[in-house]
């Protein structure tokens, strides 16, 4: 090993440098302030024939600015939060609190989730909890919610819940060749197709409802649906309610699926499935 260049490396990349970090943070946001005058122009043409073969690794370590180099010239057109192209239903813009709170985050380590090494990081997570229960009015009593990394995850764990409650052990024996569905509706998030895949249901087992004008799960095909599963004994396992989080910002009707999934599943003897809202709506 070359000791002197693993020293340079360490002391590069891994040592604080607060003069330099701040230097390249300040040069990334005047980009951004003079990319936000320019007029909406063409996206850029993708150079995929090379982005596999030419991996940009030389013997030189390189230095801070070179990481600058490499990763902002690649979203140099792309619109920014106060760009009227941006889809603020997918991801609302990072105001000057949540991106403290972010680069704070990127200093320590975001493995120490236990107790036992996280010190008061587990804290945290219930004050931010407690403190969107009640910006919401939901549960402020004994406010609780699970962190994720993100929707896709959020749709996975309501998912695996639902197949839990009609398939109670299925952690750890599978699905031992049960008919498991899911439902959602023709506006929903598109990894809803990648979680009935994931979880073993398959896709052809999640079955998508029709929705009305305004883009809303049509409610007289999901009761359609759930009768047609139940008569042939299928066990369903989630509807997914969809809550603003697709390009087409449609809003279900959540407590009449609710209704309906608790009538039906009653009249056939099968435990209700989960409601999961998928909702996560302007995240930071």
């Amino acid at each position: 090993m070359d000791t002197p260049q693993y020293r340079h490396l360490i002391e590069t990349f891994f040592m604080s440098q607060p003069q330099q970090i701040t230097q390249i943070f300040q040069e990334l946001l005047s980009a951004l302030e003079a990319e936000g005058e320019f007029l909406p122009a063409s996206p850029m043409s993708q150079n995929y024939e090379t982005a596999s073969v030419n991996p940009e690794i030389h013997l030189l370590p390189g230095n801070l600015k070179d990481a600058r180099d490499a990763i902002f010239p690649y979203f140099w057109g792309t619109d920014s939060w106060s760009s009227p192209l941006h889809l603020e239903n997918v991801k609302g813009p990072a105001n000057n609190a949540s991106l403290i709170g972010a680069l704070a985050c990127l200093l320590k380590n975001p493995n120490l989730c236990t107790d036992t090494y996280s010190q008061r990081s587990n804290e945290l997570e219930v004050k931010a909890v407690t403190a969107l229960a009640n910006l919401l009015f939901y549960h402020t009593d004994d406010p609780w919610g699970v962190f994720t990394m993100g929707g896709t995850i959020s749709n996975l764990y309501g998912a695996k819940i639902g197949i839990e409650k009609v398939l109670p052990g299925a952690m750890h024996h599978g699905l031992q060749g049960e008919r498991i569905a899911g439902i959602v509706s023709e506006a929903s998030h598109y990894s809803n197709q990648s979680v009935a895949g994931w979880l073993g249901m398959g896709t052809a087992q999640l079955h998508s409802i029709p929705t009305d004008a305004s883009l809303a799960m049509r409610l007289d095909l999901l009761e359609e649906k759930l009768e047609e599963l139940y008569t042939d004994g299928v066990k369903v396992a989630y509807v997914v309610a969809t809550f603003g989080t697709t390009d087409t910002f449609g809003v279900d009707d959540v407590a009449q699926i609710r209704c309906i999934t608790e009538t039906l599943a009653q009249k056939y003897g099968q435990p209700r499935p989960q409601l999961h809202v998928d909702g996560a709506v302007g995240e930071v």
